[in-house]
């Protein structure tokens, strides 16, 4: 057991409609027509050091399931389902709930709700933040545009020719935020760290090209990804996939940002899973 960690949650049901939702601004879930992943999950590796945090959340009707506003009922709904919950050295029968999200009652539907909370949080631990990014919101957008597209068509390349130890170098960085938001020991890394590198080498000739995206800027304005921008794939990472052959949706959102100290656009965060194809 460990004794002296405190790993933090978030819970959350939207039913089908669609949503993003932030932690410190940046993006730790999302869905578009029940495309999302399904929590909870930790979210240790967004949080800063100590004090306040911040949790934005931002919902809109699923129109592809033809549903058109959010209601007063969606809003009553969604009361007591979305938790930001603590486990202190794992002491899962002493789970504490540090914020419950409740949403404002609203006097008439709308397509759109979105709104904020704060809560507080001090981990033991250090992850490193953006504290020393360069703030993307002032390069130029076509020049911004360019060099991501570029860098995630790197990345796709990489996954497309099944390079999974390139592609794992490429995370380096970001894998090991996750090893020490998420308390890992050795042995623990190594498994990630291998079936990490498996799961990338699997997407061999699974990849799209990079064409139909949107570009999402965040971590106030000092990070950004990319998303599929329409179809079945719509608000998963550009570099997500389907495997016909093994009937699989391989799941991966990455978000870059640009170091001061670089000259080139690095993995800050990143998300992979996968589930099977519907």
């Amino acid at each position: 057991m460990n004794t002296n960690s405190k790993e933090y949650f978030l819970h959350h049901k939207f039913g089908n409609n669609n949503y993003q939702i932030y932690v410190n601004d940046i993006l730790v879930s999302s869905s578009v027509a029940g495309n999302g992943i399904p929590a909870p999950y930790e979210i240790n590796q967004y949080l800063f050091l100590k004090g306040a945090q911040k949790l934005r959340i931002n919902v809109q009707a699923p129109i592809k399931l033809k549903k058109y506003n959010i209601s007063q009922k969606d809003i009553l709904d969604f009361k007591g389902k979305t938790l930001i919950t603590l486990l202190e050295n794992e002491a899962f029968s002493n789970i504490k709930n540090i914020l419950e999200a409740t949403f404002y009652d609203i006097k008439q539907s709308t397509p759109v709700i979105e709104q904020e909370w704060e809560f507080e949080a001090e981990l033991p631990i250090y992850c490193d933040n953006l504290e020393n990014s360069e703030d993307l919101s002032k390069w130029d957008e076509k020049e911004l545009e360019k060099v991501v597209v570029n860098r995630f068509t790197e990345l796709r390349d990489l996954l497309n020719d099944g390079n999974g130890n390139q592609v794992y170098t490429e995370v380096k960085k970001a894998t090991e935020s996750i090893f020490i938001a998420e308390y890992m020991d050795n042995s623990e890394q190594q498994e990630f760290s291998t079936n990490i590198t498996d799961f990338f080498t699997s997407h061999k000739g699974t990849m799209l090209p990079i064409e139909n995206y949107h570009l999402r800027l965040m971590g106030n304005g000092k990070a950004v990804a990319l998303e599929y921008a329409t179809g079945k794939l719509q608000g998963l990472g550009i570099l997500s996939s389907e495997d016909i052959e093994e009937n699989t949706r391989n799941i991966n959102y990455f978000i870059l940002h640009k170091p001061k100290s670089s000259n080139k656009f690095e993995v800050f965060r990143y998300n992979s899973s996968y589930t099977a194809i519907e």
